[in-house]
């Protein structure tokens, strides 16, 4: 045999996937092994399925090689659910945040509707109040200026009915001192005129008319004398322009 041409030996170390090790002469450091003597079902008596699939992805994995159409589509796949996923969640967390903000924009809406409403019946009733309380003084006005009128009305026609009745009174008074007074005088002066001696049985005689003649001449002074003094007052008191004085007196009436 020619030398030198074998290769080196270990005593090498072998791992199996169910946790068993073990050694054995190989011209490896170190062994992994998917089952051995303490896995197997010919010496355990129990049955194991061993996953054989997946070899070539870790051949390809291990020597770098293409991946397989296998790999590519579950890659694929992968990648496509997860994109799904992300954009079925953008979606409903776009879809939610619309919603809160057609919500708020709703309730602000309304909440200015409202407030705009409340603001507008409030000067709808300031303006009604300040309507209501121009008429009732417009009312109260009219009234108060209607029970000026009427009194005024009332106190004119009872200036004039005084001055009318005053007038009135005036007159008569005027008429009955200027009927009364002549004839007064004429009778007074009949009274104080000397009479002759020698008719003094004549004048007993008739001593008894001639009383009551003189009688009857002074209270018609006298009545005369108090109507002419009414009527002067009532003329001062109604501002009416003084009557005439009787035109002529006696000197026995202005004695009086």
């Amino acid at each position: 045999m020619k030398e030198k041409i074998h290769p080196k030996w270990f005593t090498a170390t072998v791992v199996c996937a169910c946790g068993n090790t073990f050694q054995t002469g190989s011209t490896l450091d170190k062994l992994h092994v998917e089952i051995c003597s303490a896995c197997h079902p010919f010496f355990t008596g129990k049955q194991k399925f061993v996953d054989t699939e997946g070899r070539v992805e870790k051949f390809v994995t291990k020597y770098g090689a293409v991946e397989s159409k296998k790999s590519k589509k579950a890659k694929a796949a992968a990648e496509a659910k997860v994109a799904k996923e992300a954009a079925d969640a953008a979606e409903a967390e776009a879809a939610k945040a619309a919603a809160v903000a057609a919500a708020e924009r709703t309730a602000r809406e309304a909440a200015e509707t409202n407030k705009r409403e409340a603001q507008e019946k409030e000067k709808r009733t300031a303006a009604e109040a300040g309507a209501k309380r121009h008429a009732e003084e417009t009312e109260k006005r009219k009234a108060e200026a209607q029970a000026k009128a009427q009194r005024d009305a009332e106190a004119a026609h009872a200036a004039a009915t005084a001055a009318a009745e005053s007038a009135a009174t005036a007159h008569v008074s005027e008429t009955s001192a200027h009927e009364a007074t002549p004839a007064a005088a004429v009778a007074i002066e009949d009274v104080e005129a000397p009479k002759p001696k020698t008719a003094k049985r004549a004048a007993a005689k008739t001593k008894p008319a001639s009383r009551a003649k003189a009688a009857k001449s002074d209270e018609a002074p006298k009545k005369a004398k108090s109507a002419a003094r009414t009527a002067k007052a009532e003329r001062s008191k109604t501002a009416e322009p003084k009557a005439k004085k009787p035109a002529a007196k006696s000197k026995a009436a202005k004695s009086k």
